[in-house]
């Protein structure tokens, strides 16, 4: 439709939002350690293609009484979606996030 642009570099698009990543979770990481509770939840499921994913969210309250959630993570879920291997990839996020008192 514009025959003038010119479209980004796969390279220069993962830059950018390797960048944004590393902003956004360093913020992410500053607020759950001024937080005194976190509270995970996690979503499975399985795409089209017959990939399993986990979705781990974090929700906690913020010192000025915000109720706050993000997405910590998206990942494969490579294992069987037993409690055991549910927790151990919960536990590799939150040490991630250097989420205190884990386990």
């Amino acid at each position: 439709m514009e025959p003038d642009y010119t479209v980004p570099k796969r390279s220069s698009i993962l830059d950018a939002m390797s960048l944004k990543y590393s902003n956004h979770r360093d913020q992410i990481v500053t607020l759950i350690e001024n937080s005194t509770a976190v509270s995970f939840t996690t979503d499975i499921w399985t795409s089209v293609c017959m990939e399993a994913y986990m979705a781990v969210t974090c929700h906690f309250i913020t010192q000025e009484w915000e109720l706050s959630n993000f997405i910590l993570e998206t990942k494969v879920m490579e294992v069987n979606h037993t409690g055991v291997n549910i927790a151990e990839q919960l536990g590799e996020v939150a040490d991630a996030f250097a989420i205190p008192n884990y386990k």
